[in-house]
């Protein structure tokens, strides 16, 4: 596959008008990225994740290219908590956030709330309290922008049921009401989806009565 990245690179380089081309690569550079994560290579694979980054900032008007930047930076989040500093990872959701403000591109929105959901939980773990304020808070702010969207309906239940299991272990009752009540007022609006386990849904509502 290196080989095969290392060749598309000079014809792009020859060519850099050629959109197939480029997409091929970025699609390339998605796969490679996966296949090296997989193998434990977590090094090469943020060094092609940072590349895919680049490229994509540079392509900002293909949504092909942007797809698979996001997909990248969705998937490698478990690889990126494991060994980039906290500052880093925000930088990268930052750099999503710009993208997709300059692009507003639906697709990434709906990758980036997957990826606060994500963020929601591994930050619990190692216990960043004002981060999972505010990555819940942004959650619900796309969910009040967007009420229609299931996708981000969902992804906002799921992160606003991880912060509810955080403050509870946190013993921070209070801010785990508040984001119960918030969950609720979400799942209560989509009566026909399930967005989040309904067995400790109810297990919920019975705890804060």
């Amino acid at each position: 596959m290196t080989n095969q990245l290392d060749e598309i690179r000079k014809e792009i380089k020859a060519n850099p008008t050629d959109k197939t081309k480029k997409e091929d690569f970025s699609k390339l550079l998605f796969n490679e990225i996966m296949d090296q994560s997989e193998k434990g290579e977590n090094e090469l694979a943020e060094k092609l994740l940072n590349e895919l980054i680049d490229f994509a900032d540079e392509n900002r008007d293909n949504s092909t290219i942007l797809l698979y930047y996001g997909q990248a930076i969705l998937n490698s989040m478990p690889i990126l908590f494991g060994r980039a500093t906290q500052t880093d990872l925000k930088g990268k959701i930052n750099h999503l956030r710009e993208i997709i403000a300059k692009t507003n591109n639906t697709q990434l929105e709906d990758i980036l709330a997957m990826i606060l959901v994500n963020s929601v939980y591994d930050f619990s773990l190692s216990r960043k309290t004002p981060s999972i304020h505010e990555f819940s808070l942004e959650l619900m702010d796309l969910a009040l922008k967007y009420p229609n969207r299931i996708k981000i309906q969902t992804a906002c239940a799921k992160g606003l049921m991880n912060a509810t299991m955080y403050f509870l272990q946190e013993e921070d009752k209070q801010a785990a009401r508040d984001y119960f009540k918030k969950l609720l007022k979400i799942v209560e609006a989509n009566p026909k989806e399930e967005m989040v386990d309904s067995r400790r849904l109810l297990e919920l509502k019975q705890y804060f009565g």
